[in-house]
């Protein structure tokens, strides 16, 4: 299975995938920004400490990036470079790529472009499921990304909705509900 997270920043993507690797059997935690954060590692020579500053604190102005933020240099670096120069969909052709020698199962935490979705449903048809994250407070507003819509799937059971609303207990209750909901059931310890 292929899962795509999908919710506005601070909605409990990453969270949610850490869920998954944490309590089910051969699940990867991988990121469709991974070649924007290569990127700038190399081309800014960040160390890994560095990079878990950023991870942390991407609204942060930082001097490195010219007192933009992490995530600005990110979305810069995407719309400005790699989507004019190889197309919208880039970052879905590359996590085609990627999937093909991954073993097991695959959660992206950071789906939001349904060119990107788009790429990796069409390589992977019956093996796509998308998590829609809603949480109060958060939106997408002032970002380019936006929620999945249910049109790309035939079987609308393949897209399901989670509100984060509640403490982590709760949120690990709901992920079980979902993962169920599509035959997944978690390793027993």
């Amino acid at each position: 299975m292929i899962l795509l997270l999908n919710g506005p920043p601070y909605s409990g993507k990453d969270t949610i995938a850490n869920i998954i690797v944490k309590n089910y059997t051969n699940w990867n935690h991988k990121k469709l920004s991974r070649p924007l954060k290569q990127t700038i590692r190399n081309a800014f020579s960040l160390s890994p400490v560095e990079v878990d500053f950023l991870e942390v604190n991407k609204e942060q102005l930082v001097d490195v990036f010219n007192n933009t933020s992490y995530r600005d240099t990110q979305i810069s670096l995407s719309e400005e470079w790699f989507k004019p120069r190889f197309g919208d969909n880039i970052f879905g052709k590359l996590a085609v790529r990627e999937l093909k020698f991954i073993a097991g199962h695959t959660v992206y935490s950071d789906c939001g472009f349904s060119s990107e979705a788009r790429e990796i449903l069409l390589a992977f048809p019956k093996q796509v499921r998308v998590l829609r994250l809603y949480k109060k407070e958060t939106n997408y507003d002032n970002d380019s990304r936006d929620y999945l819509s249910a049109q790309f799937f035939a079987n609308k059971t393949y897209m399901q909705n989670l509100n984060n609303n509640y403490d982590l207990e709760m949120l690990e209750i709901q992920v079980r509900k979902v993962m169920a909901a599509w035959s997944i059931y978690p390793r027993e310890n």
